[in-house]
């Protein structure tokens, strides 16, 4: 059986290294991204990280969350939220407001 590069903790930089994501300083800005543990929403938060944003990390697995955050440069927050519960995500925007 073949495998694959694109299993669950596959990464845009580990598919495509020789791509960048090219940014301008983001400094005094806040971005909220989620899906911040895998794929597209982890390298969009370390890409804005890079770059000087704050960071919100909007995750299910606050645990992966936390690990994540750990890694990024700058500030960084982990925000429990399930964006198919709309209470989960009412909680987690009271939490942020």
């Amino acid at each position: 059986m073949a495998t694959t590069a694109f299993g669950r903790d596959a990464t845009y930089a580990a598919l495509v290294p020789q791509k960048t994501i090219d940014l301008p300083d983001l400094t005094g800005q806040t971005w909220l991204i989620t899906g911040a543990t895998s794929g597209v929403g982890l390298e969009t938060a370390r890409a804005a990280s890079r770059a000087g944003a704050r960071v919100i990390l909007a995750v299910r697995d606050t645990e992966r969350g936390r690990q994540v955050a750990a890694q990024l440069p700058g500030e960084t927050r982990v925000v429990e939220v399930d964006l198919a519960s709309l209470e989960s995500v009412r909680r987690a925007a009271g939490e942020l407001l």
